[in-house]
Protein backbone atom coordinates (compact mmCIF):
# COMPACT_ATOMS: atom_id res chain seq x y z
CA UNK A 1 0.00 0.00 0.00
CA UNK A 2 2.65 2.29 0.80
CA UNK A 3 4.22 2.02 -2.26
CA UNK A 4 1.35 3.52 -4.41
CA UNK A 5 3.04 6.62 -3.87
CA UNK A 6 6.46 6.37 -4.79
CA UNK A 7 7.96 7.86 -7.84
CA UNK A 8 8.64 6.72 -10.60
CA UNK A 9 5.97 3.97 -8.88
CA UNK A 10 7.47 0.31 -9.23
CA UNK A 11 3.90 -1.26 -10.16
CA UNK A 12 0.86 -0.17 -11.82
CA UNK A 13 -2.58 -0.48 -10.21
CA UNK A 14 -4.80 -2.76 -11.82
CA UNK A 15 -7.67 -4.20 -9.19
CA UNK A 16 -7.79 -3.27 -5.64
CA UNK A 17 -7.77 -6.29 -3.47
CA UNK A 18 -8.07 -7.01 0.17
CA UNK A 19 -10.03 -4.14 0.69
CA UNK A 20 -13.37 -4.14 2.53
CA UNK A 21 -16.53 -5.01 0.19
CA UNK A 22 -18.33 -2.10 -1.81
CA UNK A 23 -16.99 0.25 -4.09
CA UNK A 24 -16.81 3.49 -1.87
CA UNK A 25 -13.86 1.37 -0.38
CA UNK A 26 -12.19 1.50 -3.30
CA UNK A 27 -13.37 5.36 -4.41
CA UNK A 28 -11.90 6.63 -1.17
CA UNK A 29 -8.37 5.56 -2.20
CA UNK A 30 -8.74 7.04 -5.59
CA UNK A 31 -9.85 10.56 -3.79
CA UNK A 32 -7.10 9.95 -1.66
CA UNK A 33 -4.34 9.87 -5.09
CA UNK A 34 -6.28 12.29 -7.06
CA UNK A 35 -7.30 9.96 -9.44
CA UNK A 36 -11.51 10.29 -8.89
CA UNK A 37 -14.09 12.59 -10.45
CA UNK A 38 -17.56 12.87 -8.84
CA UNK A 39 -18.93 12.24 -12.56
CA UNK A 40 -17.46 8.63 -12.73
CA UNK A 41 -20.60 7.31 -10.97
CA UNK A 42 -22.34 8.56 -13.25
CA UNK A 43 -20.61 7.12 -16.54
CA UNK A 44 -20.08 3.46 -14.88
CA UNK A 45 -23.06 3.07 -12.82
CA UNK A 46 -23.80 -0.29 -11.40
CA UNK A 47 -25.35 -3.72 -12.11
CA UNK A 48 -27.42 -4.98 -10.23
CA UNK A 49 -28.08 -8.67 -9.37
CA UNK A 50 -31.20 -8.99 -11.23
CA UNK A 51 -28.95 -7.51 -14.38
CA UNK A 52 -30.40 -4.30 -14.25
CA UNK A 53 -28.52 -0.79 -14.20
CA UNK A 54 -29.10 0.76 -10.50
CA UNK A 55 -28.93 4.78 -10.02
CA UNK A 56 -25.28 5.66 -9.62
CA UNK A 57 -24.59 6.80 -5.63
CA UNK A 58 -25.40 10.38 -4.93
CA UNK A 59 -22.17 12.35 -6.69
CA UNK A 60 -23.52 15.56 -5.92
CA UNK A 61 -23.40 15.13 -2.28
CA UNK A 62 -19.76 15.91 -2.53
CA UNK A 63 -19.60 19.18 -3.86
CA UNK A 64 -20.64 21.73 -2.12
CA UNK A 65 -20.80 19.88 1.29
CA UNK A 66 -19.94 21.45 4.68
CA UNK A 67 -17.64 20.37 6.46
CA UNK A 68 -16.03 19.81 10.00
CA UNK A 69 -12.29 18.80 10.38
CA UNK A 70 -10.08 18.62 13.22
CA UNK A 71 -7.62 21.68 12.96
CA UNK A 72 -4.92 19.12 14.01
CA UNK A 73 -5.88 16.56 11.78
CA UNK A 74 -5.06 18.08 8.25
CA UNK A 75 -2.97 17.11 5.24
CA UNK A 76 -0.60 19.99 6.40
CA UNK A 77 -1.28 19.75 9.99
CA UNK A 78 -1.03 15.84 10.54
CA UNK A 79 -2.33 14.33 14.14
CA UNK A 80 0.08 12.01 15.66
CA UNK A 81 -0.54 8.39 16.16
CA UNK A 82 -2.45 7.32 18.94
CA UNK A 83 -3.77 4.06 20.07
CA UNK A 84 -7.43 2.51 18.95
CA UNK A 85 -8.99 3.43 21.96
CA UNK A 86 -8.54 7.01 22.05
CA UNK A 87 -8.72 7.53 17.77
CA UNK A 88 -12.22 6.00 18.83
CA UNK A 89 -13.42 8.52 21.10
CA UNK A 90 -12.06 11.27 19.00
CA UNK A 91 -14.27 10.19 16.30
CA UNK A 92 -17.16 9.72 18.52
CA UNK A 93 -17.24 13.70 19.44
CA UNK A 94 -15.73 14.68 15.77
CA UNK A 95 -18.62 12.76 14.27
CA UNK A 96 -21.18 13.56 16.97
CA UNK A 97 -20.78 16.89 16.22
CA UNK A 98 -20.89 16.64 12.56
CA UNK A 99 -24.29 15.03 12.80
CA UNK A 100 -25.22 17.66 15.23
CA UNK A 101 -24.39 20.45 13.06
CA UNK A 102 -25.82 18.37 9.87
CA UNK A 103 -22.09 18.37 8.25
CA UNK A 104 -19.89 15.58 7.00
CA UNK A 105 -16.64 14.41 9.25
CA UNK A 106 -13.64 14.51 7.17
CA UNK A 107 -11.51 11.60 8.53
CA UNK A 108 -8.33 12.65 10.30
CA UNK A 109 -4.69 12.68 8.60
CA UNK A 110 -2.33 11.02 10.31
CA UNK A 111 1.45 11.59 10.07
CA UNK A 112 3.27 8.35 9.09
CA UNK A 113 6.05 9.41 7.53
CA UNK A 114 9.16 6.92 7.49
CA UNK A 115 6.64 3.92 8.28
CA UNK A 116 6.57 1.13 5.57
CA UNK A 117 4.67 -2.04 6.21
CA UNK A 118 5.17 -1.75 10.11
CA UNK A 119 3.37 0.08 12.98
CA UNK A 120 2.50 3.76 13.22
CA UNK A 121 4.00 4.78 16.80
CA UNK A 122 2.64 5.23 19.45
CA UNK A 123 -0.58 3.29 19.46
CA UNK A 124 1.06 0.55 17.11
CA UNK A 125 -1.44 1.00 14.89
CA UNK A 126 -0.98 -1.38 12.14
CA UNK A 127 0.42 0.44 8.43
CA UNK A 128 -2.21 -1.66 6.68
CA UNK A 129 -4.96 -0.32 8.36
CA UNK A 130 -4.62 2.62 6.49
CA UNK A 131 -4.28 4.28 3.08
CA UNK A 132 -0.93 6.22 2.55
CA UNK A 133 -0.97 9.51 0.87
CA UNK A 134 2.25 10.80 -0.67
CA UNK A 135 2.68 14.57 -1.20
CA UNK A 136 3.21 14.80 -4.68
CA UNK A 137 0.45 12.33 -5.13
CA UNK A 138 -1.99 14.46 -3.50
CA UNK A 139 -3.37 17.35 -6.08
CA UNK A 140 -4.66 19.69 -3.53
CA UNK A 141 -2.27 19.34 -0.59
CA UNK A 142 -0.77 22.86 -0.66
CA UNK A 143 2.31 21.44 1.96
CA UNK A 144 5.64 22.62 0.10
CA UNK A 145 7.34 20.20 2.06
CA UNK A 146 7.49 16.36 1.09
CA UNK A 147 5.48 13.77 3.70
CA UNK A 148 3.17 10.92 3.96
CA UNK A 149 0.16 11.07 5.55
CA UNK A 150 -2.40 8.02 6.35
CA UNK A 151 -6.28 7.57 6.37
CA UNK A 152 -7.62 5.49 7.70
CA UNK A 153 -9.24 2.79 5.00
CA UNK A 154 -13.27 3.36 5.94
CA UNK A 155 -16.07 2.86 4.22
CA UNK A 156 -18.69 4.65 5.60
CA UNK A 157 -20.03 5.91 2.43
CA UNK A 158 -21.29 9.52 2.16
CA UNK A 159 -21.04 9.58 5.89
CA UNK A 160 -17.49 10.93 5.86
CA UNK A 161 -15.08 13.11 3.76
CA UNK A 162 -11.83 12.08 2.79
CA UNK A 163 -9.36 15.16 3.57
CA UNK A 164 -8.63 15.87 -0.04
CA UNK A 165 -11.52 17.13 -0.16
CA UNK A 166 -10.83 19.52 2.90
CA UNK A 167 -7.95 20.44 0.99
CA UNK A 168 -10.48 20.94 -2.13
CA UNK A 169 -13.07 23.24 -0.14
CA UNK A 170 -10.06 24.69 1.36
CA UNK A 171 -8.57 26.08 -1.65
CA UNK A 172 -12.20 27.04 -3.23
CA UNK A 173 -12.65 29.04 -0.42
CA UNK A 174 -8.87 30.73 -0.09
CA UNK A 175 -10.30 34.03 0.38
CA UNK A 176 -11.83 33.73 3.59
CA UNK A 177 -9.77 31.88 6.11
CA UNK A 178 -12.03 28.95 7.71
CA UNK A 179 -13.07 29.51 11.25
CA UNK A 180 -11.80 27.50 14.20
CA UNK A 181 -13.58 26.26 17.19
CA UNK A 182 -12.73 25.35 20.31
CA UNK A 183 -14.50 22.27 22.28
CA UNK A 184 -13.09 21.24 25.49
CA UNK A 185 -14.86 17.98 26.86
CA UNK A 186 -11.91 17.45 29.76
CA UNK A 187 -12.78 19.27 32.47
CA UNK A 188 -16.55 18.49 33.28
CA UNK A 189 -15.01 16.37 35.76
CA UNK A 190 -13.11 18.80 37.79
CA UNK A 191 -15.95 19.59 40.15
CA UNK A 192 -17.36 23.12 41.12
CA UNK A 193 -16.81 26.32 39.23
CA UNK A 194 -14.26 24.96 37.25
CA UNK A 195 -16.46 22.07 35.48
CA UNK A 196 -19.05 24.50 35.14
CA UNK A 197 -16.65 26.59 33.40
CA UNK A 198 -15.94 24.02 30.82
CA UNK A 199 -19.57 22.87 30.28
CA UNK A 200 -20.67 26.94 29.82
CA UNK A 201 -17.62 27.05 27.06
CA UNK A 202 -18.15 23.91 25.36
CA UNK A 203 -21.76 24.36 24.80
CA UNK A 204 -21.13 28.30 23.50
CA UNK A 205 -18.68 26.36 21.34
CA UNK A 206 -21.32 23.75 19.85
CA UNK A 207 -23.95 26.47 19.88
CA UNK A 208 -21.69 28.75 17.83
CA UNK A 209 -21.57 25.84 15.49
CA UNK A 210 -25.37 25.33 15.09
CA UNK A 211 -25.58 28.72 14.55
CA UNK A 212 -23.15 31.89 13.36
CA UNK A 213 -21.31 29.37 11.25
CA UNK A 214 -24.50 27.16 9.76
CA UNK A 215 -23.07 28.51 5.78
CA UNK A 216 -20.24 28.52 6.54
CA UNK A 217 -18.28 26.02 4.32
CA UNK A 218 -15.68 24.42 6.38
CA UNK A 219 -15.24 24.49 10.08
CA UNK A 220 -12.36 23.39 12.25
CA UNK A 221 -12.21 22.09 15.39
CA UNK A 222 -9.60 21.81 17.92
CA UNK A 223 -11.45 19.39 20.68
CA UNK A 224 -9.67 18.23 23.75
CA UNK A 225 -10.95 14.72 25.14
CA UNK A 226 -10.31 13.88 28.86
CA UNK A 227 -6.70 13.01 29.65
CA UNK A 228 -6.45 9.32 28.61
CA UNK A 229 -4.66 6.82 31.02
CA UNK A 230 -0.90 5.96 31.23
CA UNK A 231 -1.91 2.67 29.01
CA UNK A 232 -4.01 4.47 26.36
CA UNK A 233 -7.02 2.85 27.25
CA UNK A 234 -9.19 5.81 26.61
CA UNK A 235 -12.79 4.50 27.94
CA UNK A 236 -15.89 6.24 25.51
CA UNK A 237 -16.83 9.86 26.50
CA UNK A 238 -19.60 10.03 29.20
CA UNK A 239 -22.92 10.38 27.58
CA UNK A 240 -23.62 12.97 30.63
CA UNK A 241 -20.34 15.03 29.17
CA UNK A 242 -21.96 14.92 25.78
CA UNK A 243 -25.08 15.77 27.49
CA UNK A 244 -23.46 18.95 28.88
CA UNK A 245 -22.10 19.89 25.87
CA UNK A 246 -25.66 19.96 23.91
CA UNK A 247 -28.59 18.56 25.11
CA UNK A 248 -28.39 16.51 21.51
CA UNK A 249 -24.88 15.70 21.10
CA UNK A 250 -25.25 11.87 22.60
CA UNK A 251 -27.75 10.75 20.04
CA UNK A 252 -25.87 12.57 17.29
CA UNK A 253 -22.82 10.41 18.39
CA UNK A 254 -25.25 7.60 18.68
CA UNK A 255 -26.34 8.11 14.83
CA UNK A 256 -22.99 8.70 13.73
CA UNK A 257 -21.88 5.25 15.14
CA UNK A 258 -24.84 3.52 13.38
CA UNK A 259 -23.47 4.83 10.14
CA UNK A 260 -19.56 4.48 10.93
CA UNK A 261 -19.27 2.18 13.53
CA UNK A 262 -15.82 0.86 12.27
CA UNK A 263 -14.10 4.55 13.36
CA UNK A 264 -16.06 3.70 16.88
CA UNK A 265 -14.99 0.24 17.48
CA UNK A 266 -11.48 -0.62 16.32
CA UNK A 267 -9.56 -2.94 18.46
CA UNK A 268 -6.84 -5.78 18.62
CA UNK A 269 -8.33 -7.91 21.01
CA UNK A 270 -11.53 -8.09 19.25
CA UNK A 271 -10.22 -8.12 15.45
CA UNK A 272 -11.53 -5.09 14.36
CA UNK A 273 -8.52 -2.91 13.85
CA UNK A 274 -8.96 -2.89 9.73
CA UNK A 275 -11.81 -2.97 7.26
CA UNK A 276 -9.57 -4.77 5.01
CA UNK A 277 -11.04 -8.41 3.23
CA UNK A 278 -8.67 -10.71 1.94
Amino acid sequence: HWLYGASPPPCVLLHFVCVAPGQRSRILPMQLFGAWSAGADVLSGRLRTDGRRSPPPNTTAVVGRRLLALADATYESPLAPRPWPQLNALHAALGGLAELAGRVAVLPALDCGGVLDGFLEPGRLPSRCFWHVHAHRAPHWRRAAPGVRCVFRATCGEAVAPPSELEAALQANSAAAAPTLRVDLSRFDAGGDAAAAAASSAAEAVRSLLDELTGVPVVLLRLTLPEAPADGAQPPIDPAVLRRAHPGLERAASRFRDSCPELLDRSKTRRRECTNFC
